[in-house]
């Protein structure tokens, strides 16, 4: 028997949201009860509670930790369709209500909300927010200012589900930046573009890949594009059938090993792994097809959420072809290979996370069991299962799992 410490969240709710920050030592939460809590951890005793506020006029969604270079940040979304940024004022008292600060606040141009978000750092100031709607409309922000972060500036927005979901159909949207500091293409000198963003989104019963270029208007300069060049996203690459809804999506950090690697949880209970390859050449433009639960098809057919294109192959290697929309053609193409797929791993699968290492992945299903697949060490592509665990009971002294 393993003892796991089981923190007190004070929520009057279901909680919805948990997120540490960059160094490891402080906990966000957030709960349908409205309230975003912020903990302190600390080896040598318990949290401590920093503060707890009630952030939106609706359940939590989402919440993430800004990158620590920027000062200390937290963005929020909520079911009041609000997109929110908080900044802490460390000359106000813990447990006041009033140690974060709203310092940004963003309606949702349509009224649909925001569903999942995920930030992104680039060397030395350039901070990237991403969002992601109930009908899959993506948007990706910058600060005006990344010192005071009052104003947010729309860089592009693109939708990722040709056909919109009914109202009373479930969906499943997710996003998630590569949290590498440099991409794979940009290291192996496929792209200039240091400020190349890529990112995952689970879009219903599929996941793709999409990358940005940057066009400036001094097209002679080879160095890093500036703040303020137009940025435009493209569909990259589709990662192979899923058979039901991908509730989630996780990109590994660590691609200095020359590839990236990005796991799917799906509500099939498969948790699946995918070595993402960037070769030089292009592939071809192909039709897309309707979004939603995809149904089995011909490995060599083609199946798109949006006007930008990726293509693969029979098999469980999948070579993709890319194409850019409105014009934009990637400058190289991808190759997808699965390396793991845990079918039944689950009842469903909610959520999976990679470490910090891009060695461990953890996968937690609906039957409140959870694991941990680790990489194999003779070969890259060999993952197993390397432990489980499911809560049993709570107590005062913290939880017995198997």
């Amino acid at each position: 028997m393993a003892t796991l410490n089981v923190i007190e969240s004070g929520h009057e709710d279901r909680v919805t949201v948990i997120d540490h920050n960059f160094t490891g030592d402080r906990i966000l939460s957030g709960s349908f009860d409205h309230k975003l809590k912020v903990f302190d951890l600390n080896v040598t005793k318990d949290p401590e509670l920093v503060d707890s506020w009630t952030a939106h006029d609706g359940h939590i969604l989402d919440a993430k930790w800004l990158h620590p270079s920027v000062g200390t940040f937290l963005v929020s979304i909520g079911n009041d369709m609000k997109c929110k940024i908080w900044r802490e004022e460390v000359a106000a008292a813990y447990k006041s209500g009033r140690r974060f600060r709203q310092v940004c606040v963003m309606q949702s141009n349509n009224r649909i909300p925001f569903v999942s978000i995920s930030v992104k750092h680039i060397a030395p100031c350039f901070i990237y927010i991403a969002l992601i709607d109930r009908l899959g409309n993506l948007s990706i922000y910058e600060p005006a200012n990344p010192e005071t972060f009052a104003d947010l500036n729309l860089i592009d927005e693109l939708s990722v589900c040709s056909n919109k979901p009914l109202r009373s159909e479930e969906t499943s949207f997710k996003v998630q930046f590569d949290p590498n500091s440099v991409s794979v293409p940009v290291m192996q000198g496929l792209s200039s573009d240091r400020l190349m963003l890529s990112l995952v989104v689970a879009a219903m019963g599929t996941a793709r890949i999409y990358r940005s270029m940057t066009i400036s208007a001094d097209t002679s300069s080879m160095a890093m594009p500036q703040r303020g060049s137009q940025t435009r996203l493209y569909e990259a690459a589709c990662l192979p059938f899923h058979p039901e809804l991908v509730r989630s999506v996780s990109w590994a950090p660590g691609n200095s090993r020359g590839y990236d690697l990005v796991a799917t949880g799906c509500r099939d209970g498969g948790v699946r792994i995918y070595k993402i390859e960037s070769l030089a050449g292009k592939g071809q433009e192909a039709t897309p097809a309707p979004s939603g639960i995809q149904t089995p098809i011909n490995r060599g057919q083609q199946s798109s959420l949006t006007t930008a294109i990726a293509g693969r192959s029979n098999g469980l290697s999948s070579d993709t072809t890319n194409h850019g929309r409105g014009g934009i053609a990637s400058p190289f193409a991808h190759n997808i290979t699965e390396v793991m797929n845990a079918t039944y791993a689950h009842a469903e699968c909610w959520n999976v996370a990679f470490d910090h290492s891009g060695r461990i992945l953890a996968s937690g299903g609906s039957g409140g069991d959870d694991k941990l697949w680790a990489r194999g060490q003779n070969t890259e592509e060999a993952w197993f299962l390397y432990t489980s665990f499911k809560v049993e009971e709570a107590s005062e002294e913290g939880s017995e799992v198997d």
